[in-house]
């Protein structure tokens, strides 16, 4: 539970720990800031045990049904925001059919847990290495990727929860503010994004993690301040319906 650097420590505490990890609980975004701070460290960090698709049990003050649109999206946004907080080394996918839920098994484990013939269907599991697409879009360029966040006006959209899994914003930027990307929760408020060079045109291509899909490029200026203002997620919304992504490059 939790994370690798309050469990066992960091640094000379640990000299054989070469990887820090967060995992099982609290499943929202209490597991955000734990993974920033590993990314400070300086160690590879990833999210191990993340929402699971078709989790039989309440998980940000919800429990979705197995497979449907909300389910699915508690699954993929912990891989995007995970990722998007310092999760750089990678991350895992789960479902709720982890055991006893296949043929010759104890079926008394298999109590609330979902068929593994089942859970191989949710759309979780494909959406999940869109990601990856994503991410490597620009080659190993991703590694220089530093926390960015902070960058972003509102980062928290005012409805958003503490332990939920709506209204936060993500972002990360090369030193050299030549890429940035950045994820969007359900529940986004539009934000405007500092950090640029001032006075500079970049182009910004939009994402969305639902089908995998690049949608049209836009160009546009940095102001006198180094800011971008956004004026609209892609379906027209000032405030998002579902997540969305955004590589920013120069």
């Amino acid at each position: 539970n939790g994370g690798t650097h309050d469990m066992l420590g960091t640094g000379d505490e640990v000299p054989w720990l070469t990887m820090h990890t967060v995992g099982n609980n609290p499943r929202n975004h209490g597991f955000y800031p734990m993974l920033e701070e590993q990314f400070a460290i300086g160690k590879p960090a990833a999210n191990l045990e993340p929402y699971y698709a078709g989790w039989p049990r309440k998980v940000a003050g919800e429990k979705p049904e197995a497979g449907d649109d909300r389910d699915n999206y508690f699954a993929r946004t912990q891989a995007w925001g995970s990722v998007f907080s310092g999760g750089l080394a990678g991350h895992i996918y789960g479902t709720g059919a982890y055991d006893g839920t296949t043929v010759g098994e104890n079926s008394l484990t298999s109590i609330n847990r979902r068929t593994i013939w089942d859970a191989l269907n949710y759309p979780a599991g494909e959406q999940v290495g869109y990601l990856r697409k994503f991410i490597e879009s620009e080659g190993a360029k991703f590694q220089e990727l530093e926390l960015a966040s902070d960058k972003l006006t509102p980062r928290k959209s005012k409805n958003s929860e503490k332990f939920g899994l709506d209204g936060w914003s993500f972002m990360m930027q090369t030193a050299d503010k030549q890429l940035s990307m950045l994820y969007f929760e359900n529940a986004c408020e539009i934000p405007v994004i500092k950090g640029f060079i001032a006075n500079s045109k970049y182009t910004l291509i939009w994402f969305n993690p639902i089908t995998g899909e690049w949608l049209k490029k836009q160009n546009l200026n940095s102001n006198e301040k180094g800011e971008i203002k956004l004026e609209k997620f892609p379906d027209n919304q000032i405030i998002s319906l579902q997540d969305w992504s955004l590589k920013i490059i120069q």
